[in-house]
């Protein structure tokens, strides 16, 4: 049973977590720069390479922050050659479209010599149709700050309408990470808890520790998932809300031995006998039964287990697992790191896992150290934050009701913020498709990114274009577009099909005003309510629930399937595409591109909490 200032605690951070996560207008941003930078690519390599484009990482799993970037991964197919793979991180989905055309500003770039394998010119290729397309003065997009990483996995990194992309290459290990985290949230349940979880401790770890960013030497977007699952597999029946899952999580962390045992989703292993690893069940929570028991890993394993989906691959062992705050934090293997298949048990360690600071077992590569960019001084400073972030948070359930959420306030402090600067930032998107200075080729470009991305964008009538040109003596001007979902989301109350982007943004900030005073008048009514909270708690979570995630897999096996055999399947139409845009916590993938589905009702509920 909580106490009253758990459950005021709770209530607090589901206003938080309604606030930060994904808004349509942020969606909306993301998805169509994606899609954007999706076409840029494309146009890069063809007609001389074949090549496809996928989203993977935080945003195709719904567990985004504001201030998340694009993963993007792209796969090509060389000439001649069999199949060659290449992969980009965007925070946009990959899409079946040329997601970008318009006025061909990114052009095609001559082939390289025959000697030169994609492998070894793609990022300079890139580069290259990036510099240009951030060049041309009636460009969709401002495009600046773009620049080679030559980091372990080489990355392409520029930034587009204020929104960090990553671009990679061949990191199929992403698609199957995503596909992977998808399937463990819906074996929790409990209206997406774990993915709630995920979004609460990485708000926590990015805006108040400061200790995610794989490229600073801290943990990886991967790992910390890794970490929050394993919290799930050993103390599932404990756990009941995101805030269970922060406790136990900064408590078992905070205290764990990092300095004599690696951590496996099964439990804990012995760093003394890791090349004949056996879990530590005293290290384990008494009588706990795995939630992810072995015939649901063994099932996970033979469909995402990163070595079967890349055999051609499998000597340089890449697995990237999706980028999170803090940039792009791919994840290689080394060869022989077993796939599970044929019935062959996959063992919980490769015999020449690379040990670190901080040991995590990757789930889908045994051979992979998720923790290896934790350098020696982050590794202390992990420690110190963890346990110092448990004792905070206990101390602050020990108050009163109102004491205690003033508190949880200050422990996201700097959480509370985000959504401000989200807000701002997407309101200054959308007010440049309204703007009637945007050039015809830029709204080309728009409508075709927004179309496959899911989204319907129009133009104004050709009276209305008439008129405004006789007005301006003739001249043609571009004029603002409109924005709607599409058929498919008529039912829902919440997405009229001809709300304009200036109606769209008074909306947003009227819901801004509404919830700055629902959250003064919640402050100054806890005291008076406090018997009333946990009914009103349980009412909140069964109207925020999304769907129960019904949507079959099928597609997400069958792209990787292709990708395994070196082939791609042809683009689906943007009405297809557009059908699967909507708003939920689920994530598939769609005709090559991961894509949500969701329920009015978890669309409605959503709504009223932003």
């Amino acid at each position: 049973m909580q106490s009253t200032a758990a459950l005021a605690a709770s209530s607090r951070l589901d206003a938080l977590l309604a606030a930060i996560q994904p808004s349509p207008s942020s969606e909306f941003r993301r998805l169509t720069i994606a899609h954007f930078i999706v076409g840029v690519i494309k146009r890069c390599f063809q007609p001389h390479h074949q090549v496809e484009a996928f989203m993977f990482g935080s945003v195709p799993l719904r567990a985004v922050l504001p201030d998340g970037d694009i993963d993007i991964s792209v796969f090509a197919v060389a000439e001649g050659n069999g199949s060659q793979s290449s992969s980009s991180s965007t925070g946009g989905a990959g899409g079946e479209q040329d997601g970008g055309a318009g006025g061909g500003g990114a052009g095609s770039v001559p082939p390289p010599p025959p000697a030169a394998p994609l492998r070894d010119t793609w990022a300079s290729q890139l580069l290259r149709a990036l510099e240009r397309e951030a060049a041309r003065p009636d460009a969709a997009f401002k495009i600046r700050d773009v620049q080679i990483i030559q980091a372990e996995v080489k990355l392409v990194k520029c930034v587009v309408a204020d929104v960090v992309v990553d671009v990679s290459f061949d990191t199929v290990g992403g698609l199957c990470t995503v596909a992977f985290l998808e399937a463990a949230d819906r074996r929790i349940g409990r209206q997406h808890l774990f993915k709630r979880s995920i979004l609460l401790l990485k708000a926590w770890c990015y805006y108040e520790s400061r200790l995610l960013g794989a490229h600073h030497g801290l943990i990886s977007s991967y790992a910390l998932e890794v970490l929050v699952l394993y919290i799930f597999n050993q103390y599932h029946a404990e756990l009941h809300t995101p805030l269970d899952v922060l406790r136990r999580f900064l408590s078992v962390l905070g205290s764990f031995d990092w300095e004599r045992y690696a951590l496996a989703l099964q439990g804990p292993l012995p760093l003394a006998e890791l090349h004949n690893p056996q879990v530590d069940l005293s290290a384990m929570p008494g009588g706990a039964t795995p939630l992810l028991d072995d015939a649901f890993m063994q099932e996970v394993l033979e469909r995402y287990s990163v070595a079967q989906y890349l055999p051609q691959h499998a000597q340089h062992g890449q697995h990237s697992g999706h980028g999170g705050q803090g940039g792009h934090a791919p994840h290689p293997g080394s060869p022989g790191a077993g796939a599970a298949g044929g019935g062959t048990a996959r063992p919980l360690v490769a015999p020449h896992f690379p040990l670190k600071h901080l040991n995590i077992v990757d789930p889908l590569l045994p051979s992979n150290n998720l923790g290896r960019s934790v350098s020696k001084a982050s590794y202390s400073r992990v420690k110190k934050a963890l346990a110092l972030g448990s004792r905070t948070l206990e101390e602050a359930l020990l108050r009163d009701p109102r004491s205690a959420v003033e508190a949880i306030d200050q422990f996201f402090r700097n959480t509370w913020r985000s959504p401000m600067r989200m807000a701002a930032d997407n309101q200054a998107f959308l007010a440049r498709l309204c703007s009637t200075q945007l050039p015809p080729s830029a709204t080309e470009a728009i409508l075709a990114a927004a179309t496959a991305a899911g989204f319907q964008l129009h133009a104004p009538p050709a009276g209305v274009q008439a008129a405004a040109g006789s007005m301006a003596g003739g001249a043609a001007q571009a004029m603002p577009l409109a924005l709607a979902r599409s058929s498919s989301t008529s039912s829902l109350p919440q997405q009229p099909q001809q709300a304009t982007l200036v109606a769209q943004q008074q909306q947003q900030q009227q819901q801004q005003q509404q919830q700055q005073q629902q959250q003064q008048q919640q402050q100054q009514q806890q005291q008076q309510q406090q018997q009333q909270q946990q009914q009103q708690a349980l009412a909140r979570e069964q109207a925020a629930a999304a769907g129960r995630l019904s949507t079959p897999q099928l597609a997400v096996n069958a792209q990787l399937a292709m990708l395994r055999q070196g082939a791609f399947v042809p683009a689906s139409s943007p009405t297809t595409q557009a059908q699967q845009q909507q708003r939920s916590w689920s994530a598939v993938a769609a005709g090559g591109a991961f894509s949500r589905k969701s329920s009015s009702a978890s669309l409605a509920g959503s709504e009223r909490r932003a």
